[in-house]
């Protein structure tokens, strides 16, 4: 994994990383300790981190391509977005599965906005969790 931070004014977080069942937890881990140098308020923050690990296991389990993480936070809105090279778009399923397969709910109970935008290689699944006025 190929953690890239960018000079603080950006409040942009970027890491590389492969298919592997640690991804989820290494992105989630980094991506609270990045959230916490920056205030990022804590009453929000357990919701985000939770959508990061969702998007990211989905990359994981699902794409089983080398992808890319990125976190925007400037202040009021985050913006998480996970590219892969997995071309087919993430569809949320009518009802909730009884077991597995709940992380889509998960982010669009938990988000402002979220969906998903297709690359020549791939596609970025992002989410967005307003955090202020």
């Amino acid at each position: 994994m190929r953690t890239v931070v960018p000079d603080v004014d950006d409040q942009v977080l970027e890491i590389d990383f492969q298919p592997q069942p640690r991804a989820a937890g290494d992105i989630r881990r980094a991506a609270g300790s990045w959230l916490h140098e920056r205030g990022f308020p804590a009453a929000g923050l357990d919701d985000l981190l939770l959508v990061v690990s969702e998007l990211v296991t989905n990359a994981v389990v699902h794409a089983r391509t080398a992808a890319h993480f990125g976190l925007r936070w400037d202040g009021r809105r985050a913006t998480v977005e996970v590219t892969d090279g997995n071309g087919r778009p993430p569809a949320l399923p009518a009802e909730a599965p009884a077991i597995g397969g709940r992380g889509l709910f998960l982010v669009d109970r938990l988000t402002t906005a979220w969906g998903s935008d297709a690359r020549p290689s791939g596609k970025t699944v992002w989410a967005t969790i307003e955090t202020g006025p």
